[in-house]
């Protein structure tokens, strides 16, 4: 995964997140736990995981937090959208949703095919990427 894509993906979660929740960017790496600081970062763990494939300890360095504790959230949020949990159900749509408008805007009208099989560029790269978090998963070296 590029560094600069990575980082502009994790920018677009933590401010979209930031945004719904009325909250500041940094309260979502901040250390305080109340409980509306404490949804919000959960929120954005859950998308980046979601979103972008990211594995818990590169949530975890992103956030400064341990991967457990990430670990945690995320299992927390995806608990509550099992549940249909008002809190957090629509919150994510909405957050998910502006995510994707975004990206719409940033990423080209035209669609960059793959020369040899035809497939979206983009759909290429999110595959890659899921390959590659199942390979950090297994331990595996490239």
């Amino acid at each position: 995964m590029s560094d600069l894509r990575t980082a502009t993906e994790i920018h677009s979660v933590r401010y979209a997140t930031a945004w719904h929740f009325h909250i500041k960017v940094d309260d979502l790496t901040s250390k305080v736990r109340t409980e509306q600081f404490v949804i919000a970062r959960h929120v954005a763990w859950y998308l980046e995981r979601k979103l972008w494939a990211l594995s818990y300890p590169q949530i975890g360095n992103i956030y400064d937090r341990d991967h457990s504790g990430v670990m945690a959230g995320i299992k927390h949020v995806a608990e509550r959208v099992a549940a249909l949990d008002m809190r957090y159900v629509p919150a994510i749509d909405k957050i998910e949703a502006m995510i994707n408008r975004q990206r719409d805007e940033v990423e080209p009208k035209t669609v960059l095919a793959c020369p040899t099989c035809g497939t979206n560029i983009f759909e290429l790269r999110r595959q890659l990427d899921l390959m590659q978090r199942r390979l950090d998963e297994l331990g595996a070296k490239p």
